[in-house]
């Protein structure tokens, strides 16, 4: 385990930190997608958002995985989790989570150059290219969603 020696970066503590956060966001995430789910009247879009909640449950699993693979422990709620609120413009949160899983993208290439185990790596791998894709299917959700107003 080579937690971020290539880089002047934060010692184990600080990543099982930023790992218990992605966790704790991804979460966030998947009850955020739920919402939308509720709201597209699409049937195409609810099946493109059912998809989405799918890979951020993975994620979690994920995330969960490396936590205990680095710690030896079983992840812990820590009662943080945010409820964010959902408004009437679809395209708008459509626009938001493109924005959050960019995010997430830039923070977790910077996680997996960090490690030198291929397990981990694979997962974060995954992670990223999952939160790329879902980037380009929110723009796309965005995109269709303004044809309507």
């Amino acid at each position: 385990m080579d937690v971020f020696s290539r880089r002047a970066m934060p010692p184990n503590q600080k990543i099982l930190e930023i790992i218990q956060s992605a966790w704790d966001g991804e979460r966030e995430n998947a009850l955020h997608i739920d919402k939308l789910i509720r709201l597209a009247k699409d049937p195409s879009d609810k099946e493109i958002l059912r998809f989405l909640y799918m890979d951020e449950h993975k994620h979690t699993k994920y995330f969960a995985d490396i936590y205990t693979k680095l710690s030896g422990q079983l992840i812990q709620d820590n009662g943080r989790l945010a409820q964010r609120p959902i408004g009437w413009d679809l395209c708008l949160e459509f626009e938001k989570m493109m924005y959050k899983c960019t995010e997430n993208v830039e923070l977790y290439r910077r996680v997996h150059s960090g490690f030198t185990d291929s397990e981990i790596r694979e997962m974060l791998f995954e992670i990223i290219t999952d939160e790329t894709n879902m980037a380009i299917k929110m723009t796309h959700l965005c995109n269709k969603s303004r044809k309507f107003f």
